[in-house]
């Protein structure tokens, strides 16, 4: 029996996808061994606008507290980065196990939920000692940061310099 031939652009266009998924993949776990919080930017910009509002005084509480908040998420953080290291073990196996990888996602969704919601509770808590006029600047400052980083992806990328 001869071994049967695949096209030659079949070929070329798994390995371009092997490539560009190793690629994603490998950039976005390289990323996460990092001991810097794996915290989505709105939690992040909640916090900020939360403590930009606030007068000076009340802001190294505020701080104080959202930092604690972190600390208590190092478990689910470090869970995520044990999945994520997993995950790429066996992307890189020489078989692909679909079920494995599944449960693996899986994993990583519940991990993030549960980071996500104790940093949650603790906006909430923040959020709750604010006055109406203070929360409503934290959504004018939410809206503001939407509407400028949808301004920058519209935006054309900008000229190179003259020399």
């Amino acid at each position: 029996m001869t071994p049967s031939k695949l096209p030659l652009w079949l070929v070329a266009s798994l390995i371009a996808n092997a490539l560009l998924i190793g690629l994603l993949i490998g950039g976005g776990l390289k990323k996460s061994t990092t001991p810097t919080p794996q915290v989505s930017p709105n939690e992040l910009q909640i916090a900020r606008s939360i403590h930009d509002v606030l007068p000076e005084e009340a802001r190294r509480s505020v701080r104080r507290q959202f930092q604690q908040a972190l600390r208590a998420t190092q478990p689910e953080r470090r869970e995520i980065r044990r999945l994520r290291r997993k995950l790429r073990r066996m992307l890189l196996a020489e078989t692909y196990d679909q079920a494995a990888v599944a449960a693996i996602f899986a994993e990583l969704r519940a991990a993030d939920s549960a980071m996500r919601a104790s940093l949650h509770e603790e906006l909430i808590q923040q959020l709750g000692e604010l006055s109406l006029e203070q929360r409503q600047s934290v959504l004018r400052d939410l809206g503001r940061d939407r509407r400028d980083a949808a301004r920058r992806r519209r935006a054309p990328p900008p000229s190179p310099p003259d020399e």
